[in-house]
């Protein structure tokens, strides 16, 4: 016989107690259409399910969970119920251990339903709710066609692909983007190389905006440079595919793509000027009819006619008008250009007409070589000029306007962040230009008005009334005005100016949305003609000021503002703003300097987390997890919520995530885990909660304590001392009782607990 002592039991098991619990749906996943396996927490409406659904719900032991889908007017499409949970019911979900159970039920088709998680006692009665709204979409978005704005890049190729530039890129659209169950939730962009070394790869992907008024997506706002150009590399002349991915808030995705040639960089090489027309040479150049009266150029070029003819030369795959280079190649742009004269194997000679300048170029910038990739690739080049008196053009040296309120500026005036800066509604009164003095009369003719500059002299001052800095108007005086020979106009030379200015105020038309607990903004706003001057005239910041009496307090910046045309969408976020009542402002900027303001709403702000307060008995001895009591309370919201509990430690080392159970609007208490008592120093458990108020502050607190639970005695009253033979049998006492029996375990309420659990004993010596 062996003789010896049971300590008295200690059970590690699910205790039920009186209350409201909780029971927590922690995600649900399933398979897409596309064959990816998805997961997504309750709070997310909307999925593309196929097959079946898997439901991971959280619980206390003891507890039975059941998950239903129902339609919209609350009857039942399918519902699974769990059995009893128990001490190995474990689950884990994002990398935390959960008591619980995943339930499995077939998705329904496309349509808006309701998930019903349920928390069921041992009986299946139902004591805790929760619904979420549950969208399933199992259809991609539609998508239209392609458009876009460029101003340079040369329309399209022979072989019909669009030809692009980065230089005043405006849009590249994609129409007719629409979801009609779940919506449109993302946009992007990838561009791919085609052709060369990098055939095949990627260039660069990014996000697109996307606009429900109009069931577009759009890179770029429609103005000059407002965008477009992020899709493709400048400074190359290249070929691409470009890729819009439309994805709804379901994860359904539609794609868009289109081939384009990118035209961002000039040609290899410039013209050649080879041959010049001069009325005292008979010869031609390179003995052809063509250039009869064309006397070919080395070293020096003489002027001895003014405006006169040239003959440029370039490879024949830089020349635009042949098939080398009908995608790339380039042309005579402002000046007379008088076509392709002549080819050879090697090169095309094309012939062009106007006055040679001065500076060894024909009249640039105004006159010149392009591929349309930007205005000017280079200018025509007159090497060395040699001029007589009577063929030297004008040469320019200044231009200025005389502004009222303002004074006498010069060439360029009034981009943004000049001063000063104009006053509001005034006038051009006076334009004064300066030329190098000639033998000849020079005239000048600009805005209806003219005045000459006599022989010898350099300056003349013309009277004019030009509207500047109107009221509600933005725009720009940009002309090139000629210097010309008075009595031979067509020896010239020209300047450009800028005058320019924005006089309408941006202002905020509506608010969109609002977010109090996530303390976001959407407004929309105005900027009137945007895009005017080369793309100046746009919204260049916006955002939120708090108010208070009519005091700013703190002032926010907009996180995103998508712009399109005139009107913009700006997003902002006001976190971090102080506790208190405020008047929440929008305000808009210009790039101009222009501001306005409008109150949108007033709110009473909570930047406070919730405060959490754990009360363990002082003793740090906890007999029931029924000792700990949770209270959490907030300044401004009635009933915070419990996010997370976290039981890390004891004998067993163990780290598992509960739930709650509320009994009272404040006031939590645990749903129970299998808990190992603390039988040595050291064995101590850390609780950690977490609780949001409703603006989404989150509260923290820790707590620790050793588990000394209640001993469980025998039920025949033994003091502990039992008489067992040393021999593998099993043996009963004479009324066929077990050897070793409890008295009945009981919750703090008195009741009784049910179910199979084990029991774990420990043995002494002694």
């Amino acid at each position: 016989m062996i003789k010896n002592r049971l300590k008295p039991l200690l059970v590690a098991m699910a205790v039920l107690s009186a209350g409201t619990a909780h029971a927590e749906l922690l995600q649900y996943s399933f398979t897409t259409p596309d064959g990816e396996r998805k997961a997504l927490p309750p709070s997310a409406v909307f999925a593309n399910p196929k097959g079946n659904i898997k439901f991971a719900m959280s619980a206390g032991i003891d507890r039975k969970v059941r998950i239903s889908v129902l339609r919209a007017d609350s009857s039942l499409v399918s519902t699974t119920t769990s059995s009893l949970l128990g001490a190995s019911d474990r689950i884990s979900v994002d990398g935390k251990s959960y008591y619980g159970a995943e339930l499995q039920l077939p998705a329904p088709a496309e349509g808006e339903f309701l998930l019903k998680a349920e928390l069921l006692t041992s009986k299946g009665a139902s004591v805790q709710t929760d619904t979420f709204r549950f969208v399933v979409d199992v259809t991609p978005p539609t998508v239209g066609n392609y458009s876009w704005g460029m101003d340079y890049g040369g329309g399209k190729a022979p072989d019909g692909k669009p030809i692009f530039a980065t230089v005043q890129a405006r849009h590249i659209t994609l129409d007719g983007v629409d979801d009609t169950l779940s919506g449109v939730g993302d946009v992007t962009f990838e561009t791919y190389w085609i052709g060369g070394t990098q055939n095949g790869q990627l260039y660069r992907s990014g996000s697109v905006p996307y606009f429900k008024s109009g069931l577009k997506a759009m890179l770029g706002s429609g103005t000059v440079g407002s965008g477009a150009n992020v899709a493709y590399p400048d400074g190359v002349q290249s070929q691409h595919r470009l890729v819009f991915n439309v994805k709804d808030f379901a994860g359904n995705k539609a794609t868009k793509e289109v081939e384009f040639y990118n035209n961002s960089a000039c040609g290899s090489e410039e013209p050649t000027l080879v041959a010049i027309e001069d009325p005292s040479f008979s010869g031609a150049y390179l003995g052809l009819s063509a250039f009869q009266g064309f006397r070919q150029i080395s070293g020096s070029t003489p002027i001895n006619k003014n405006p006169l003819k040239a003959v440029y030369r370039i490879s024949r795959s830089q020349y635009r008008g042949l098939s080398e280079g009908a995608i790339f190649g380039g042309v005579p742009a402002g000046i007379t250009n008088l076509g392709l004269a002549h080819t050879d194997l090697q090169y095309a000679y094309v012939i062009v007409e106007g006055p040679a300048g001065t500076d060894g170029t024909f009249n640039w910038t105004n006159y010149g070589w392009t591929n349309n990739s930007t205005w000017r690739c280079s200018p025509l080049r007159v090497p060395n000029p040699q001029f007589t008196a009577d063929t030297a053009p004008p040469d320019w040296k200044a231009i200025s306007a005389y502004i009222d309120g303002v004074g006498w500026v010069g060439s360029s005036y009034g981009t943004p962040g000049t001063k000063p800066k104009p006053p509001r509604d005034t006038i051009i009164s006076q334009i004064k230009v300066t030329l190098e003095p000639r033998a000849y009369t020079q005239t000048v003719a600009m805005y209806g008005s003219s005045c000459d500059v006599a022989p010898n002299q350099s300056e003349c001052t013309m009277a004019v009334s030009i509207p500047f800095n109107q009221t509600g108007t933005a725009g720009v005086y940009h002309t090139r005005p000629a210097a010309q020979h008075k009595t031979n106009p067509g020896l010239l030379s020209q300047y450009s100016h800028v005058w320019e200015w924005d006089a309408e105020d941006p202002y905020i038309k509506d608010l969109v949305s609002r977010d109090d607990q996530n303390k976001v903004v959407s407004f929309t706003a105005y900027e009137g003609h945007t895009g005017a001057t080369w793309g100046r005239v746009k919204l260049a910041s916006a955002g939120l000021v708090a108010k208070s009496n009519g005091v700013d307090v703190r002032s926010f910046s907009a996180t995103s503002i998508n712009s399109s045309g005139n009107d913009s969408t700006v997003m902002v976020s006001y976190r971090g703003l102080a506790d208190g009542v405020y008047d929440i402002y929008g305000w808009v900027t210009d790039t101009y300097g222009n501001r306005s303001e409008k109150k949108l709403f007033t709110v009473t702000n909570d930047s406070t987390p919730p405060v959490i307060a754990i009360s363990i008995p002082s003793s740090n001895g906890v007999e029931s997890l029924d000792n700990i009591l949770i209270d959490v309370t907030d300044g401004m919201t009635a009933k915070p919520i419990v996010t997370m509990v976290n039981l890390k430690g004891g004998p067993a080392s163990d780290n598992v995530y509960l739930t709650v159970r509320a009994v009272s609007d404040t006031r939590f208490k645990l749903e129970y885990p299998v808990m190992f008592p603390s039988l040595k120093a050291g064995e101590v458990y850390t609780l950690t909660i977490e609780a949001k108020d409703a603006q989404q502050n989150i509260g923290k607190a820790s707590a620790q304590f050793e588990y000394k639970p209640r001993q469980v005695t025998l039920a025949d009253g033994m003091d502990g001392k039992l008489m067992i033979p040393a021999v593998m049998q099993e043996f009963t006492h004479a009324n066929g009782s077990k050897i070793i029996e409890t008295v009945p375990l009981t919750l703090n309420d008195g009741s009784t607990v049910t179910g199979s659990y084990d029991v774990f004993a420990t043995l002494r010596s002694d």
